[in-house]
């Protein structure tokens, strides 16, 4: 027995003596952290070739501007959460992750988002990532990628950053919404054309009824009086049709028109996805990146997007036309040029179009 209380005091005292060593580590690092300042505010930045859009002095400035610059507090009042967050805000930046030493340094890694192209169109300057991700282009650094420019109408404002699939779907998510909200509006209008047809059957359904002491007279009176009744309500039921069936229509046309507003959007989207699926195409091969300094945009057919490419070895333009086979387009226009136009010569043609299927049509 008494080996056993000595057993349970021994065991009883080591779990003392750990956790008063662990008390005092907890407090002795708290008491560091709140003594130790940051002396190092170093952020390491992923980038490739030229696309750096960041810099580490443009970083600091940002977190300047939104309060959680490190440099100057103690380690125990920085947050790393709040200063990853702060970073992630920045359009272009992909990702970040904060390290905090025991010495006092703030250690950033952050990786920026790829640019495949820059939008210059009407009123917008911004940047189109590899991913579909747009933003303006303010607070980054010029990089060297083509151009994007023409006469498009767009579904975003020039202020606007994010996916542009994430626009066009809140929008489909909306329509759809109006169009069900719609359809509960036809509702009432259907019961009450039920109403009215029901009326019509009770007045409809009326006889005269011809009493013992009625005259003739008095009984063809009250028949011709019934009929006109009848042939009235009749008149009013005709209508009451029209005016619902004026009201349904209304609705349905509105109806119409966002299923038209909706498929619209959907071939804007499709039509952007295909942009944005060239422009990788593109920034992912040495001789397109360099060759195409510029990508025009038009609007065709029902506001379908179409495409023409600004060299830079020659004067003409590619005419690509609308946005289905980019890819296969491109490797018909590498072969021709190096099939054709190095043999015939860059200044040959003004006009190299790719519209159609497997042909090649120059002026």
């Amino acid at each position: 027995m008494a080996n056993r209380i000595g057993r349970y005091l021994g065991y009883a005292a080591i779990w003392l003596t750990i956790w008063v060593i662990a008390s005092w580590a907890y407090r002795s690092l708290a008491n560091h952290r709140a003594e130790q300042e940051v002396v190092l505010f170093d952020i390491d930045i992923a980038t490739s070739g030229d696309n750096a859009m960041l810099d580490e002095a443009s970083l600091v400035k940002w977190t300047t501007e939104h309060d959680v610059n490190p440099l100057g507090r103690s380690l125990a009042e920085v947050d790393l959460g709040a200063l990853e967050h702060t970073i992630a805000m920045h359009h272009a930046v992909e990702s970040v992750n904060a390290y905090a030493t025991h010495t006092g340094e703030i250690l950033l890694e952050v990786a920026q988002r790829r640019p495949s192209a820059r939008l210059r169109i009407d009123n917008y300057d911004m940047y189109l990532m590899e991913d579909g991700y747009i933003f303006p282009a303010k607070d980054v650094y010029p990089v060297r990628v083509p151009v994007i420019t023409g006469e498009y109408r767009t579904i975003f404002s020039s202020d606007f950053s994010g996916y542009v699939s994430d626009v066009v779907n809140d929008s489909i998510a909306s329509i759809t919404r109006d169009i069900a909200a719609l359809q509960e509006q036809k509702i009432p209008h259907f019961k009450m054309r039920q109403s009215a047809d029901a009326e019509l059957r009770k007045i409809t359904n009326r006889s005269v009824r011809r009493g013992i002491f009625m005259s003739g007279y008095e009984y063809d009176r009250k028949c011709e009086e019934l009929k006109i009744v009848k042939e009235q309500a009749r008149r009013n039921n005709i209508e009451e049709h029209k005016r619902i069936d004026a009201e349904i229509a209304a609705i349905e046309l509105q109806q119409k028109n966002n299923l038209t507003t909706q498929k619209k959007l959907e071939k804007i989207a499709d039509d952007f996805s295909k942009l944005t699926n060239f422009v990788e195409i593109v920034a992912h091969d040495d001789f397109w990146s360099s060759e195409i300094v510029q990508i025009v945009l038009s609007e065709g057919y029902e506001g379908a997007m179409q495409i023409a490419l600004v060299p830079r070895s020659a004067d003409f333009i590619v005419d690509m036309g609308y946005c289905d086979n980019l890819e296969g387009k491109l490797r018909d226009l590498t072969l021709f040029y190096e099939q054709g136009l190095r043999n015939i010569g860059w200044d040959k043609y003004s006009h190299i179009s790719l519209r159609y299927k497997n042909q090649i049509v120059c002026k």
